[in-house]
């Protein structure tokens, strides 16, 4: 795996970290964010390792558009597009995530990234 791929990687996994010490139910919002962010970092560590350039874009949906033909294994487009806005618009207090959609966007989150690491590190 290239090394800035890596970078992108362990940064995920900090999120990734993060996440597994909150409770969604109590913190639906920072846990929407760690899931978007996770997924993103995730999204961009493959665009590395492939060779291409990033695109300054935080939509998951764009950057898994160009990916999937690369992969053997689906993500939902639907479920990316709800994830989304969690790392952006989360941050304001008008924007509030509920808890059954942070327990959604978890479970979402950590299988995608699964799916995504193990194809990163067959990549060594």
């Amino acid at each position: 795996m290239k090394e800035k791929a890596r970078k992108w990687l362990r940064r995920a996994e900090e999120d990734l970290l993060a996440l597994s010490q909150l409770a969604p139910i109590q913190t639906p919002d920072v846990v929407g964010m760690l899931c978007q962010q996770a997924v993103e970092k995730l999204l961009k560590a493959c665009w590395i390792e492939l060779g291409w350039r990033i695109p300054l874009t935080h939509d998951l949906r764009t950057l898994w558009s160009d990916l999937q033909m690369h992969f053997d294994f689906k993500i939902e487009s639907q479920r990316l597009g709800d994830l989304t806005p969690y790392g952006t618009r989360a941050r304001y207090p008008d924007f509030e995530i509920d808890p059954p959609d942070a327990l959604e966007a978890v479970e979402f989150t950590l299988e995608t990234c699964a799916k995504l690491k193990l194809w990163l590190e067959s990549r060594e």
